[in-house]
């Protein structure tokens, strides 16, 4: 997840230098705009695998999603002098999935969270100078994700849970202007959940005490978008 971060951190810096001196005057920011983001996005999980097992590796863990994804946002601003006030919404299909093995002997079990889709609509707070904009957003998520636990031991069983379900976001970032009428943007988000569930009966050998919960997916987003 670090290297991706990095990798997307760094796209988006270099980009937002290198359009800066496209704009000779000062940019809007309000009314209706909209476009498409990329994003790196990894989960965070806790859960027990196994009750009856001392290995720290039968919780699932930090799994993160696979590469770099795509969506879509739209949203509208209102300025007061150099303060943003703003409401945005965006969406994002197939994150991906990640998988990670326990410790548990003889045979480890699989771990694997899937999120099919998350979306959020955020207010967001800003203020805006010669060089662009600086803004916090905070608001209400949704994750709509899978979990599957594989046990290879005996009959070789396999369960999964429904992990969707809603939470709140926080984070912040800078934007700066690519034209008159567009703008990019860099943030970083923390989706908070707290959805929790019972996973003893996934497989042969589940424990009453087994669960597992996802409690955050944290992303770094990089944005294009269009004022209308």
């Amino acid at each position: 997840m670090v290297h991706k971060l990095n990798i997307l951190a760094l796209a988006g810096a270099v980009v937002l230098t290198a359009t800066h001196p496209l704009i000779a005057e000062e940019y809007d920011w309000s009314g209706l705009y909209g476009g498409v983001n990329l994003a790196a996005p990894a989960t965070n999980l806790t859960g027990i695998q196994d009750c009856c097992g001392d290995d720290a590796g039968d919780d699932p863990g930090n799994l993160n999603l696979g590469g770099v994804v795509g969506g879509l946002h739209i949203g509208y601003n209102v300025m007061r002098d150099a303060t943003l006030f703003g409401l945005e919404a965006d969406l994002m299909a197939d994150l991906g999935d990640a998988s990670q093995d326990s410790l548990s002997e003889p045979t480890p079990n699989t771990s694997t969270i899937s999120v099919a889709g998350l979306g959020s609509i955020r207010a967001r707070l800003g203020r805006a100078n010669d060089d662009g904009m600086a803004f916090l957003t905070l608001g209400a998520s949704y994750a709509d994700a899978t979990y599957t636990m594989e046990d290879p031991d005996g009959t070789d069983s396999e369960g999964s849970a429904d992990l969707s379900g809603w939470g709140y976001v926080i984070g912040g970032g800078v934007a700066l202007p690519l034209t008159e009428t567009t703008h990019l943007s860099l943030s970083y988000e923390r989706h908070l959940f707290d959805t929790r569930v019972d996973t003893s009966d996934l497989t042969t050998d589940s424990n009453a005490e087994d669960f597992v919960q996802l409690d955050s997916i944290d992303m770094l987003r990089l944005a294009v978008s269009l004022r209308f």
